[in-house]
């Protein structure tokens, strides 16, 4: 929810839910002011100073990275930013020349940086998000993807065009499963009510695959081939092994350095989640999150995206607690620190701007039942 300041920069904000919420104030020129507020501390009055955003430090100063075009970096910005699923496919940013990148070739880290907030219009959602871009970090080492900002959904009109039915039907889609739903079912206790299995999982040595790198060296030491394992899977080069024992150290040489443990025992939302107040509630586990949403299959665009080759499954996602300290979790599905958790599997791919819902949006459908 927002608003606009008047010309004297006096505005009103009411109509707001009971819980804690991130206050965001932004204007162009200026840097974003940011602070929580609880609407049990209401009504308040707030004087806020915006302070002018710094001229931006000549390279030699700033340092070890390179200013890189929209022409090199549009396209992945695009697939990370907005997402690759059917619904990210119908969005647009409006001005993207309000983007810059910049390439820490030494830390492999790409980041995106925008001066003014990003107009998205999600037409397969129905909806015109301002979206001031906070964060966009890529690393290419470790594959690992954040972004972070603030959005103000608006209705998506376009004249002629009035689709609420599919807009709603699409909502719903994209709400069902999704880390928006997982939070919410948490805060009430209702996940496996409401379709999820949870389950602890943990990441332990691959210590088979390790022996055999062993046996690599081994043989290279001897002046013997070793094997070689593509990024696609192939074999590049072999061993003197001969039939099954050659077949099974290939085998071996493709499966992950850590392997998944997962506790077969279903946990109940009291197990990880807990009373804080009425309006928030705590959210904690140690290691990893194995979450299987059952009540919805795999797009079988992320299994290609993937490339995975099966039939799609129940939707999965593993969670990671990076940050190793309690969050708290609102009625409405928000979280706090949002970048304290780190997702892996189909989260992954459809947490992204392109499957966003504003933290006020209810379904108008009831949940989908499993698909045979």
């Amino acid at each position: 929810m927002g608003t606009v300041a008047n010309r004297d920069g006096n505005f009103i904000l009411d109509g707001i839910a009971a819980g804690k919420y991130d206050l965001v104030v932004s204007s162009v020129g200026f840097e974003t002011h940011v602070q929580q507020i609880n609407t049990a501390q209401w009504p308040q009055n707030l004087v806020i100073t915006l302070a002018a955003k710094a001229a931006e430090l000549p390279e030699v100063v700033v340092g070890n990275y390179t200013k890189e075009t929209w022409a090199k970096w549009g396209k992945f910005f695009l697939e990370n930013f907005l997402g690759t699923t059917p619904f990210a496919n119908s969005c647009v940013i409006k001005n993207e020349k309000a983007i810059q990148f910049r390439n820490y070739k030494k830390r492999n880290e790409l980041k995106a940086i925008a001066d003014e907030p990003l107009i998205i219009e999600n037409r397969a959602l129905g909806y015109r998000i301002k979206y001031q871009l906070e964060l966009f970090n890529y690393n290419f080492k470790t594959k690992i993807f954040h972004f972070s900002g603030y959005p103000l959904f608006e209705a998506y009109e376009k004249p002629g065009e009035k689709p609420k039915h599919r807009w709603e039907q699409n909502r719903n889609e994209a709400y069902y499963g999704s880390k928006l739903h997982f939070m919410r079912s948490l805060f009430r206790n209702r996940l496996v009510e409401n379709g999820f299995e949870v389950r602890f999982m943990q990441r332990i040595p691959n210590t088979e695959k390790e022996r055999v790198k062993q046996l690599n060296a081994v043989l290279a030491a001897d002046g013997k081939t070793t094997i070689t394992i593509n990024n696609n899977g192939s074999m590049a080069s072999s061993t003197n092994l001969q039939g099954d024992s050659a077949d099974y150290y290939r085998k071996v040489m493709r499966q992950p350095d850590l392997l998944d443990v997962i506790d077969s025992n279903v946990l109940p939302g009291d197990s990880i989640g807990y009373a804080i107040n009425e309006h928030t509630a705590g959210f904690y586990f140690p290691n990893y999150l194995h979450i299987t949403y059952f009540l919805a299959k795999e797009d079988p665009i992320y299994l290609s995206n993937n490339l995975i080759n099966r039939e799609p499954g129940s939707q999965v996602t593993t969670l990671q607690m990076i940050a190793n300290r309690p969050m708290e979790v609102m009625a409405d599905g928000s979280y706090f620190d949002p970048l304290d958790i780190l997702s892996s599997g189909y989260w992954a791919w459809t947490e992204r701007m392109g499957n966003m819902l504003p933290f006020n949006f209810k379904p108008t459908a009831p949940a989908p039942t499993p698909k045979k």
